[in-house]
């Protein structure tokens, strides 16, 4: 009796571990259409912290960092760079960034920039109150998110997105 529990639970973590690979990895692979929202743990000088970037400027940021100088996006750079990220985002490392490349408000064309995620009350409340529940708070039928001005609840979008992301659900642009 107590090996079939022991191999229920090594299957039940086995199979929930790969259900968080997938989407992790579907999330980084989204970069051409649209773009995924990750969120990932970054250090500056003012900030230390969770913050949200989509896919696509987080690759920018590994060439950035990588120094890399090519003009195009080639497979064999975008694989290295994507395991790369990968591995990053599932140890929680922390990226170490720059301010002038963190914040909610920006001006101008940035390569990759970083959103802090100050933890909105309201919306953790409903989290509380499930998944299902939360979804049904935030998003339409369809999975887009319901415009801010006809929200009945508070309404925060950085907060929304961590707790999608924590549910292991991919967030894209405008859904």
């Amino acid at each position: 009796m107590k090996k079939h529990i022991l191999l229920l639970i090594i299957s039940f973590v086995s199979v929930s571990s790969h259900a968080q690979c997938d989407f992790l990895e579907e999330s980084l692979n989204n970069i051409s259409s649209a773009p995924s929202y990750l969120v990932v743990k970054v250090k500056s000088l003012s900030y230390e912290g969770d913050a949200v970037i989509e896919s696509w400027r987080l690759m920018n940021y590994y060439e950035t960092i990588k120094n890399d100088s090519s003009e195009f996006y080639d497979s064999i750079w975008m694989a290295e760079d994507w395991k790369l990220a990968y591995q990053d985002i599932k140890q929680n490392k922390y990226f170490i960034i720059s301010d002038e490349y963190l914040g909610r408000k920006f001006s101008g064309y940035r390569p990759y920039y970083f959103e802090k995620i100050i933890p909105n009350d309201s919306v953790l409340n409903i989290s509380k109150k499930g998944i299902e529940f939360f979804i049904r708070t935030y998003f339409e039928d369809n999975g887009f998110l319901i415009p801010h001005y006809r929200q009945k609840e508070s309404y925060d979008f950085n907060t929304i997105v961590k707790i999608i992301f924590d549910a292991g659900i991919m967030a894209g642009t405008g859904c």
